[in-house]
């Protein structure tokens, strides 16, 4: 594992565009070697410290320039960087690429920083870097904090709707349960009624079929009787006529047979030599009856006669 992020080489003519660009790595929590905070005063061996920096590094960051291609411990660094086989990332610090670019490094993809270039050049070389490392920049680590801050608000917001839903649902399920409980409840009492409806209809039912029974049996009995009736009628020979009384054209009168009973005899006296006919005299004025000789009394006329006598006095009266 390397000991540090990035091995800055630079030139002292650069030392303030190298000072901030050594605060802009270390803000994104890159370890940066430089000599000047890393090269302890008096040493002796310098020339290996730097050697071991490079070795140790994970990288190497150069600002080049005019004066940085002129400057032979930048050619050196580069070439030993190179050697070790190290990420090269070169910043274009001032001057143009054919200018500043030293021999051998003209294929190298360079990050321009002049100028209005240079936050998006850092923002660059930042992202490069910690690709090539494998790490995570403060500023990503932040921006992937604020994502993961944002989710996590959008997703409280997402579980206080569902909360709402749920509760709004369990309250519409209470409701729903009630009205089904109250469904159920009309559903038992219309059974409940229906029930008693069809026991009452089954009643009606018998009741309809015994009151068919006795229609029957009064159907026959009427027949029966109807029957009787008409051999009675058929055996008597029975005629109910109208027939007009002689005093009153306008009265109407139905001559109904036996009611005119025939008067008792006198019973005779075996001793007596009178006839039955010297007791009922035609001549007793006292008895209106019309009577017979012998003493019987005369029996009324038929209906067929005295209608007839009827329509006769009838046809007088006109």
């Amino acid at each position: 594992m390397s000991r540090w992020h990035v091995f800055l080489s630079y030139i002292t003519k650069n030392e303030d565009l190298m000072w901030k660009v050594y605060n802009d790595l270390r803000k994104e929590g890159l370890t940066v070697w430089i000599d000047q905070t890393n090269l302890e005063p008096g040493t002796l061996s310098w020339d290996r410290a730097i050697e071991e920096a490079i070795m140790n590094a994970g990288c190497f960051v150069v600002l080049l320039s005019p004066s940085a291609r002129r400057s032979e411990w930048v050619r050196e660094e580069l070439h030993y960087a190179k050697t070790l086989g190290k990420r090269i990332f070169p910043l274009l610090a001032n001057g143009d690429a054919p200018s500043a670019i030293p021999f051998g490094f003209s294929t190298v993809q360079y990050t321009d920083i002049r100028g209005e270039n240079y936050a998006n050049g850092m923002q660059k070389l930042v992202e490069s870097v910690c690709k090539h490392l494998g790490i995570e920049s403060y500023s990503a680590l932040h921006a992937r904090q604020r994502e993961q801050f944002e989710a996590i608000k959008y997703l409280k917001r997402m579980i206080d709707k569902l909360r709402q839903d749920v509760r709004a649902s369990g309250h519409r399920r209470q409701v729903a349960k009630e009205q089904i409980e109250r469904m159920m409840q009309e559903e038992r009492q219309m059974q409940a009624q229906l029930d008693w409806l069809s026991i009452q209809r089954t009643k009606m039912q018998e009741d309809y079929k015994l009151l068919c029974q006795h229609e029957n049996q009064a159907q026959e009995e009427l027949i029966t009787l109807s029957e009787r009736l008409q051999s009675l009628t058929d055996a008597l020979n029975i005629d109910q006529r109208t027939v007009f009384l002689a005093e009153d054209d306008d009265q109407t009168a139905v001559y109904e047979p036996w009611e005119i009973e025939l008067p008792p005899l006198q019973e005779a006296d075996p001793s007596s030599d009178e006839t039955i006919s010297a007791e009922w005299s035609p001549m007793d004025t006292s008895d209106t009856t019309p009577r017979l000789l012998g003493g019987y009394p005369q029996l009324p006329e038929s209906v067929d006669q005295r209608v007839t006598a009827a329509q006769k006095r009838r046809k007088m009266h006109r």
